[in-house]
């Protein structure tokens, strides 16, 4: 099953729900670029992704590329919270580590309170 999302803009914020599942990096890239380009088309610096939803079928190296993508998309010019179930954290943090390695400014969380306090 493929994912699907809903996004609203306001107040420069993104507030992005996903759910379904990413079966594959190109859909996981694809879905990245639906963010950015509505982030840009918003003119929102900051970016709430609630996929708690969502399922993973992806590798840790897909992770990283991810990372490395998005990091190159938002520069130090947004601000990200990105909230997942307990299972993928492990992974979620790395792929935390690497874009924030490359200037993002993201946090990867389970809690959704945390993600907002991260925000403002």
């Amino acid at each position: 099953m493929a994912s699907t999302w809903k996004m609203e803009a306001r107040e420069q914020v993104l507030y992005v729900t996903a759910s379904g599942s990413h079966e594959n990096l190109q859909e996981a890239m694809s879905y990245l670029q639906a963010i950015v380009d509505a982030a840009i088309a918003g003119d929102c610096t900051k970016v709430l992704l609630d996929e708690q939803e969502m399922e993973y079928h992806l590798t840790l190296f897909d992770a990283f590329r991810m990372g490395s993508k998005v990091a190159r998309y938002g520069g130090n010019s947004v601000r990200i919270a990105l909230v997942l179930q307990p299972k993928y954290l492990r992974d979620g943090k790395f792929f935390e580590t690497v874009a924030s390695n490359r200037g993002l400014d993201i946090l990867v969380t389970i809690r959704h309170s945390d993600a907002l306090a991260y925000l403002k």
